[in-house]
C-alpha cells in the first residue's frame, strides 16, 4: 500500500485472475503463485504468457521477489512468528 495499491487491490490478490488487474499483472501474479504453490518448476506455457509482457530482466526480478517473500514466510512459519503491522517493530 506504501507504493500506491488500494485496499481493493490488496484484497483482490487472492482472486487476481478475476480482479481489476491488467494482463501483465495477472501473468506476474500467476507466475508468483506457481512458484509459491509448486516445487519451483513452472510450465512453459506460463513462462510464455509471462514473456509476452515482461523482459528477461523483469522476469528475473519477479522471480526473485516471489522467492524472497516465500523465504520470509517459511522462516516466519517455522519459528511461529506472527506478522507485525506496518510501523511496528519486532
Amino acid at each position: 500500500m506504501r507504493h500506491g495499491a488500494t485496499d481493493d487491490e490488496v484484497e483482490s490478490l487472492i482472486g487476481f485472475e478475476e480482479g481489476g488487474f491488467n494482463d501483465a499483472e495477472k501473468a506476474a501474479f500467476a507466475w508468483a503463485a506457481a512458484l509459491t504453490r509448486g516445487d519451483g518448476h513452472v510450465d512453459d506455457a506460463l513462462f510464455e504468457r509471462l514473456s509476452r509482457y515482461w523482459s528477461e530482466g523483469e522476469i528475473v526480478e519477479i522471480t526473485e521477489m516471489a522467492a524472497l517473500f516465500n523465504y520470509f514466510n517459511r522462516i516466519a512459519n517455522a519459528l511461529q512468528i506472527d506478522p507485525t503491522a506496518p510501523g511496528e517493530g519486532l
